[in-house]
């Protein structure tokens, strides 16, 4: 073969790559260009050589060959110093640059085609690959004007080139790449579009057989995936995951760039798991990175960002299976993130942000405070390097605001709480075209929900509730956020109903409780908060209801949150406390003495776990407190009423004035100064404990189902104190509050009202008050028949039984006092009813199974019979 055609040859082969990208082209093409050179090391040889190999390293990623054709070009400048040599050296240096991380060959490149630019100021080729140095600069100094300075460049090379120039496609591509990094300093909606429209032009100009086409389409796809975190359109999503899954299918395996692919389409399916939930998306996304990771050198270009995203989705992983290795592979991959960059580097914040965010999330798994200092002070630092206009700097804002409120809960210090509150309306303001997007209305919704659990500013509430309502109805069912979102509003609703007393708010949170359990993957690390939460919902609904099986629920719920919890859990304290409420209600209601020490056990343990900065200690020690109250009531141990009052006390020197745990507190305590009055008689104490009872009713909402019970408490005490001084005005006050605690606990709290009658009336009995007492009575039957009456099985009503038991009988014993014999017997007849009714539902198990026996049409006539039953006692009570 003669040099010409050998030359020839090779001029083909090289073409042939550019069409098709078949590595073994480039191959041929290096070859027939060695083979020249050995024979004729001319000027064209050395040029051509140079370009082959670099299609050659595009193809097969050998880092060797870039060795050698940057020697190739540099001897080709030497000989002919002209603007095309220069170009194409300046070119390699980039190249070189991008595999090997070393900055003196970027800074190289930058000096040689700026001196090519000073000989051909036209050439459009050197405009464009001079632009691409100032991006990659940018990239290495984060100075703003090298990016304006790569989008004219990059403008100018278009525009001179025109659609018919040889490298217009090449310029094209460029352009939008300028756009794209520009808008990632600014976030000026002009440079997305910008960089969509370039990207889907040059997708659209590009051979479908060019090796270039899996670069481009990996370009559309991460544009589209920009634009659909900034406007949420779910086509945008899909288009990228398509054409991000065919840039990645269709790179060769060895191809340089193939990591990049490999992380664009990790970065598509990850944004899709977001939305739809997908394991198997994420799993693939994890895989695709771990590959990239491995098959880009550590000083390479890209190294940093494949092994941030690779943190990143092993974060993802463990929020969906709570393994704690997956938060070791995602500590282990952020901080080699960071290890990889210099200190100015522009994806310094970025992975810093991340790295931040895996800490807080090792914090909550295992409660190691050093982490949690660590989240800050990431968080912080990437917060302090982004730039005011970037569009990132929302989304590390609202990191940073997750670790201050996760900080605020581990020591109540206020300024964190407020500003995590400022950060999350901060970011939510950066984003104006997507101010409302899910995640701005989640967190600020629930900044608000944290802080009126604080303040009980009632804007917070009603803030955060229209927020949820409007988040739960426009999520997809299919996305894995709505599970956080419909517990947000579960924990609102059951706030709401603490304040205003809605039933209706109550038995919603438990249907959207139930939905978040069932919508959770079985080891989400999100779960056993969840089941905490719907058990405490079903607690306050015991309380309301007297359902058994809500009660039991609870304790059932409760114990797996517990068995599903590191034992350095930040939130096992909780856990603890949580389990320990439900089993000393069960304790008062079935009287079994192991559920009381287990309760008093548990919670000594809560209180041992957190410090006493911590906003959970007061209310963990005031539970203490209550639980050993009981013991006090049960065993009559004075040490138990004398350690029972203090930890109520050190609860409440804890607690800010307007803090919303204050009010129960301030209940509580009042309730163990006044069993150590009837122990001690020191009249100092029934007086501290009638002030704090009424710190309590006046801080309680009218409609709250809370103020029955405390207006119980109160009228009791001032009972006490009339007995002691007997004047007046203390019987009255007294009266007034049990009178309003059995009006108001027949809507809102049933079994203070029945309480609340008991102890009214037996204490005008022994007054001889006969018209008070019966006063008393009739409100506490009237109690006792909604009660009944609202109630569907026996286990519902079981806890009513042992408060309204007598209530009947000593009614109608102050009716004949009164000569109101009818009454006296209507009293006793509702009373009989009562218990009939009781009887009769006593077997609906039993019937149940008397049915699937085959005598269902016997059970089905015992049915018919108790549900009349049920009627005429109705009617009865509404006559």
């Amino acid at each position: 073969m003669t040099d010409d055609s050998a030359a020839a040859a090779a001029y083909r082969a090289r073409d042939a790559y550019a069409e098709t990208g078949d590595p073994e082209a480039a191959r041929e093409a290096v070859r027939l260009l060695r083979e020249l050179l050995r024979e004729h090391r001319t000027r064209d040889c050395l040029e051509e050589l140079g370009g082959a190999l670099l299609d050659l390293h595009e193809a097969e990623g050998d880092a060797a060959l870039l060795d050698e054709a940057l020697a190739a070009h540099e001897e080709h400048a030497a000989l002919a110093p002209d603007a095309d040599s220069l170009n194409n050296l300046g070119n390699c240096l980039r190249a070189c640059h991008a595999e090997t991380g070393d900055r003196s060959q970027l800074e190289r490149a930058h000096e040689v085609l700026a001196r090519a630019l000073v000989l051909e100021p036209g050439d459009c080729t050197v405009l464009d690959n001079l632009g691409l140095v100032l991006s990659d600069l940018y990239d290495l100094e984060g100075t703003p004007d090298l990016l304006d300075r790569s989008v004219d460049l990059h403008s100018r090379a278009v525009a001179l080139g025109g659609p018919h120039e040889p490298n217009h496609l090449l310029h094209v591509t460029n352009l939008a790449s300028a756009h794209m990094y520009r808008y990632g300093r600014d976030g000026a909606a002009a440079d997305l579009d910008a960089w969509v429209e370039g990207c889907g032009r040059a997708v659209a100009l590009t051979p479908p057989r060019s090796p270039h086409m899996p670069l481009r389409q990996a370009n559309l796809a991460l544009a589209l995936l920009e634009r659909h975190e900034d406007l949420g359109d779910p086509d945008d999503l899909a288009e990228a995951v398509r054409v991000a899954r065919q840039a990645h299918d269709t790179s060769p395996a060895t191809a340089a760039d193939g990591p990049r692919q490999a992380g664009v389409l990790a970065s598509a399916l990850t944004r899709r798991y977001y939305r739809e939930g997908r394991g198997e998306d994420l799993d693939e996304a994890t895989e695709l990175l771990r590959h990239a990771t491995a098959a880009r050198p550590d000083g390479s270009a890209g190294a940093p960002h494949h092994w941030n995203n690779l943190a990143l989705t092993h974060l993802d992983r463990y929020e969906r299976s709570a393994d704690p290795a997956e938060l070791e592979e995602a500590v282990d991959a952020g901080e080699h993130a960071l290890e990889l960059l210099d200190e100015d580097a522009p994806l310094m914040p970025l992975c810093l942000s991340t790295l931040g965010q895996v800490f807080a999330a090792r914090y909550l798994h295992h409660g190691d405070e050093e982490d949690l200092e660590r989240a800050v002070a990431c968080l912080e630092s990437s917060v302090a390097l982004s730039d005011d206009t970037a569009p990132s700097l929302a989304s590390r804002l609202t990191h940073l605001a997750t670790a201050l409120a996760y900080r605020y809960e581990h020591t109540w210090d206020l300024p964190d709480l407020d500003r995590s509150v400022e950060l999350f309306d901060r970011a939510a303001e950066l984003r104006p075209g997507t101010a409302t997007s899910p995640g701005d209305l989640n967190n600020t919704a629930r900044s608000r929900l944290r802080r009126y659990e604080r303040t009980g500013a009632p804007e917070d509430l009603s803030f955060a509730l229209g927020r949820l309502d409007r988040l739960v109805t426009d999520t997809p069912p299919t996305a894995p956020a709505l599970a956080l979102y419909l517990e947000n509003l579960g924990w609102a609703l059951r706030l709401r109903h603490g304040t205003a007393g809605d039933m209706a708010d109550l038995e919603q949170a438990v249907t959207v409780l139930r939905r978040t359990v069932d919508l959770l993957p079985p080891h989400a690390s999100q779960r056993p908060d969840t089941l905490g939460n719907l058990a405490n919902v079903l607690l306050d609904r015991f309380t309301r209801t007297g359902s058994v099986v809500d009660l039991d629920e609870a304790v059932a719920l409760h114990r797996q949150a517990l068995a599903a919890l590191p034992d350095s859990a930040v939130g096992r304290a909780g856990v603890l406390n949580d389990l320990a409420n439900v089993v000393r209600e069960r304790y008062q209601h079935l009287e079994e003495r192991d559920d009381l020490d287990e309760a008093i056990t548990l919670l000594r343990e809560a209180v041992g776990l957190v410090v006493a900065s911590s906003p959970d200690r007061p209310v963990f020690l005031d539970n203490l407190g209550n639980a050993l109250m009981d013991r006090y009531e049960d065993a009559a141990d004075p040490s138990d009423l004398d350690t029972g009052l203090a930890a109520h006390t050190e609860a409440l020197e804890l607690l800010p004035g307007k803090a919303m745990e204050r009010v129960r507190v301030a209940g509580n305590t009042g309730g163990a100064l006044w069993r150590r009055w009837l122990l001690r008689g020191e009249v100092a104490d029934l007086e501290r404990a009638i002030e704090l009872l009424r710190e309590a009713v006046d801080a309680t909402p009218v409609m709250s189902p809370d103020r029955p019970l405390r207006l119980n408490s109160l009228g009791c005490f001032l009972r006490d104190l009339h007995a002691h001084t007997g004047e007046d005005a203390h019987r009255r006050a007294a009266a007034a509050a049990l009178e309003e605690a059995c009006r108001s606990g027949i809507e809102r709290g049933m079994r203070w009202a029945l309480e609340a009658a008991r102890n009214w009336g037996s204490w005008a009995t022994f007054r001889e008050e006969w018209t008070e007492a019966s006063d008393a009575y009739r409100l506490g039957l009237d109690a006792l028949a909604t009660a009944y009456r609202r109630q569907g099985v026996r286990l519902h009503k079981e806890s009513w039984l042992r408060v309204a038991d007598t209530l009947p009988a000593d009614a109608a014993h102050t009716y004949v006092r009164t000569g109101d014999l009818s009454g006296a017997v209507r009293a006793l007849e509702s009373g009989r009813a009562v218990l009939l009714s009781e009887t009769l539902d006593t077997e609906r198990t039993g019937l149940a199974r008397l049915a699937e026996s085959g005598h269902g049409e016997l059970a089905a006539r015992y049915r018919e019979l108790t549900e009349k039953l049920s009627w005429l006692e109705e009617t009865r009570g509404q006559s």
